[in-house]
C-alpha cells in the first residue's frame, strides 16, 4: 500500500499536488472546525430550548391544574353546605316555600363562585318536588347525555371528564360530583362544574411563546393554543388523536385528574436563531482565511504550473522525437529554471549527436545491405539450376513411358516451384506471381495426402496485382499443410481467400488441423514474436519480420486456433502497386 501511494503521488501534476494540499490542510480542517462548532452550538442551544420547553410545560401544567384545583375546592364547599343540602331535600312536610327554596339555593351556590370562572354551575337531582331554577335541574333533564353515561359508568364519587357537546359542537370539562348525607341516605344528586375551556386556553396561551401548547384526555386532544410569535399553525386541532410517539412532544400529565395531561410540541423552525454576531463573525473569519489562502496557493501554483508545462511540452515533443529547446527568458533562478536551462543544453547536444549517428545508420545499413545481397548470391550459386531440371525432366520422361501421368504432372510442378526458389530477382512480387508457387505446392501436398483434403482457393483480380514480399503467404500454406492437415485423417478442409477491401489488401487462409499452441497464437497476436523461441514458429517468425521492414506498422497479421475445428490467419496489409 505504501509503495501505491507513493506512486499515485509521484504521477500526479504540479497543480494537482497544490489542489490535495489545498483540500486536506485548509478546507478538510476548516469543515471540520466548522462542523464542531455546529455541533457544539448547536448542543447548547438545543439544551437551553429543551430547557425552556421544559419550564413551558410545567408552568402550562401548573396553570391548568390551578384551574381544576380551584373548582376541587368549590365542589368542596359545596359538598360539605348543609344549608344546600335542606334545600335539596323539600317535601311536602317541610312546609317551605319552593319558590324561596330555589332563590336561596341558587343565592348559596352562586356565592361561591363570584371569584371563580366557570362556564356554569349546576346540581342534577331527583327530587321531583323541588322546582327548577338557575342552579338546579332535574336529573331527567341529563338523561342520555354523555356526561352523566361516562360519570355512571365511572363510578366514582367525583370525576373531571371532557366530552363533545353535540349542542355546542364543542368540547367541554366537567368535574362531577355526587352530592350526599349520611342521615339522608341518598346518592342522587350531582353536582356538576363546567369548566371554562377559554380560560385553560388562555392558560395555555400564556405559555405557547416558542411552541403551540395542548391539553389532553388521554391520547385526545381537548385544548389547544398555538405559537404565540408568528402564525405557525396547528400540528394536531381539537379532537384529534395525538401521536404519543412523536419525539417532538413532550408531556407531563396532571396530578388530577390522572387521565388529563400536557403537551409540548417543539418544533426546531419555531425556535429563535441563537448564534447571533457570534457565527456571523465565525463565517467571515472561515471566508477571509479561504479567500487568503486560495489566492497564495494560486499565485504559486500558477507561476509553477506554467513552467511544468513549458516542460512537459519539451518531454512530449522529446517522446516523438522532435527535440526543440524551451523558451527559458521567464524561468527565474529557482530549481525549475535551473532544471529548465539543463534541459535546453541536452537537446542542444542532442540535435548534433542525431545529426552524426543518424548518418553514420545510414552508411552501416547500406553495407549490411550488400552484405547480405552477396550472401544470398553466393547461396543461389552454390546450386545448378540445370543439373536440377534435368533431373526432374528425367523423371517426369520415365513417368510418362510409364503411363504414371499424374506422378509426371507433380514432378512438372515441383519442378516449377524449384525455378520459382532458384530465381529469386526481386524480394516484391505481385500476390498473383506468389499464387504460382501457392497453387504448385498445394498440387504437390494434395498429391502427397491422396486427394483427401478438400480445397478452396479464391483471389479476387484485383488482390492479384497488389505486391507483397515473396513467400510470405507460402510459409502459412506451408504450416497448414505439413503441421495442421497432416495430424488428421478424415474431413480435411483448406481454404485461402485474398480481396480488396477499404484500400486493404486482405488474406486469410484457414484449415481444421493441429493448430496452433496457444504461446504461438498469443505471441504472434500481441506482436511480440520475437519472444517465441521454438523452432515450428521460426519460419512464422522471419515472415513477420519481413514484413515489419516493408510495411512498418502498418500492416497487422491476426490468428485464431481452435484445434482440430478451425485455424485463421488473418493478414491485413497496406495495398501496395510497386
Amino acid at each position: 500500500m505504501r509503495n501505491e501511494k507513493r506512486d499515485f503521488l509521484k504521477d500526479m501534476s504540479f497543480s494537482g499536488k497544490m489542489l490535495v494540499i489545498y483540500i486536506i490542510c485548509i478546507i478538510i480542517p476548516i469543515i471540520i472546525v466548522s462542523i464542531f462548532y455546529k455541533f457544539i452550538t448547536t448542543s447548547k442551544i438545543n439544551s437551553i430550548n429543551a430547557k425552556e420547553i421544559n419550564n413551558s410545560v410545567l408552568n402550562a401544567k401548573s396553570s391548568v391544574q390551578s384551574i381544576i384545583d380551584r373548582a376541587l375546592l368549590l365542589s368542596d364547599l359545596i359538598c360539605y353546605d348543609d344549608d344546600i343540602y335542606e334545600n335539596l331535600y323539600l317535601n311536602e312536610e317541610s312546609g317551605k316555600s319552593l319558590l324561596r327554596s330555589a332563590g336561596e339555593l341558587d343565592e348559596r351556590i352562586l356565592s361561591y363562585v363570584i371569584a371563580d370562572t366557570l362556564e356554569g354551575i349546576e346540581i342534577y337531582s331527583s327530587n321531583d318536588y323541588l322546582y327548577r331554577s338557575t342552579t338546579l335541574k332535574k336529573m331527567s333533564d341529563a338523561k342520555g347525555t354523555k356526561w352523566l353515561d361516562d360519570f355512571i359508568a365511572a363510578d366514582k364519587n367525583i370525576n373531571v371528564l371532557a366530552y363533545y357537546d353535540e349542542t355546542l359542537h364543542r368540547y367541554k370539562i366537567s368535574m362531577l360530583r355526587k352530592l350526599n348525607k349520611k342521615k339522608y341516605n341518598d346518592s342522587s344528586n350531582i353536582l356538576k362544574l363546567d369548566l371554562s375551556v377559554a380560560d385553560i386556553s388562555q392558560a395555555l396561551y400564556m405559555h405557547s411563546e416558542k411552541s403551540n401548547v395542548y391539553l389532553l384526555n388521554g391520547d385526545t386532544v381537548i385544548a389547544a393554543r398555538k405559537y404565540r410569535a408568528n402564525l405557525a399553525e396547528l400540528e394536531y386541532n381539537v379532537g384529534n388523536k395525538i401521536n404519543e410517539k412523536d419525539g417532538r412532544i413532550v408531556f407531563k400529565d396532571l396530578d388530577y385528574p390522572a387521565e388529563f395531561k400536557v403537551a409540548v410540541f417543539y418544533n426546531p423552525k419555531n425556535m429563535p436563531d441563537m448564534f447571533g454576531a457570534e457565527i456571523i463573525t465565525f463565517i467571515a473569519i472561515i471566508f477571509i482565511i479561504l479567500f487568503v489562502s486560495s489566492l497564495v496557493i494560486l499565485m504559486i501554483t500558477n507561476s509553477h504550473a506554467t513552467k511544468l508545462n513549458s516542460l512537459t511540452e519539451c518531454a512530449l515533443k522529446i517522446q516523438k522525437g522532435i527535440f526543440e529547446t524551451v523558451d527559458d527568458k521567464n524561468m527565474g533562478k529557482d530549481e525549475v529554471g535551473t532544471l529548465t536551462r539543463g534541459i535546453n543544453d541536452a537537446i542542444v547536444k542532442i540535435n548534433s549527436l542525431i545529426n552524426e549517428v543518424y548518418k553514420e545508420k545510414i552508411r552501416n545499413t547500406e553495407i549490411e545491405k550488400a552484405h547480405y545481397k552477396t550472401k544470398l548470391n553466393a547461396l543461389q550459386g552454390q546450386v545448378n539450376p540445370h543439373f536440377m531440371f534435368n533431373i526432374f525432366e528425367v523423371m517426369r520422361m520415365k513417368a510418362l513411358k510409364k503411363q504414371d501421368k499424374e506422378l509426371a504432372m507433380i514432378l512438372k510442378k515441383i519442378s516449377k516451384m524449384f525455378r520459382h526458389l532458384i530465381s529469386w530477382k526481386e524480394d516484391m512480387i505481385t500476390l498473383d506471381e506468389e499464387m504460382v508457387f501457392v497453387n504448385a505446392f498445394i498440387d504437390v501436398q494434395s498429391y502427397s495426402m491422396d486427394d483427401e483434403v478438400s480445397i478452396s482457393i479464391n483471389v479476387d483480380e484485383e488482390a492479384k496485382q497488389c505486391y507483397i514480399p515473396k513467400m510470405s503467404v507460402q510459409i502459412f500454406v506451408e504450416n497448414a499443410f505439413l503441421h495442421g492437415l497432416e495430424s488428421i485423417v478424415n474431413n480435411k478442409t483448406f481454404s485461402l481467400n485474398a480481396h480488396i477491401f477499404d484500400d486493404r489488401l486482405i488474406i486469410e487462409i484457414c484449415d481444421n488441423g493441429e493448430g496452433f499452441k496457444k504461446e504461438l497464437v498469443e505471441a504472434i497476436n500481441s506482436g511480440n514474436i520475437e519472444s517465441y523461441t521454438e523452432n515450428k514458429g521460426v519460419g512464422i517468425k522471419n515472415v513477420i519480420t519481413r514484413l515489419k521492414l516493408y510495411f512498418d506498422n502498418e500492416f497487422t497479421i491476426y490468428v485464431s486456433s481452435v484445434p482440430y475445428e478451425k485455424t485463421q490467419i488473418k493478414l491485413d496489409l497496406p495495398v501496395k502497386n510497386q
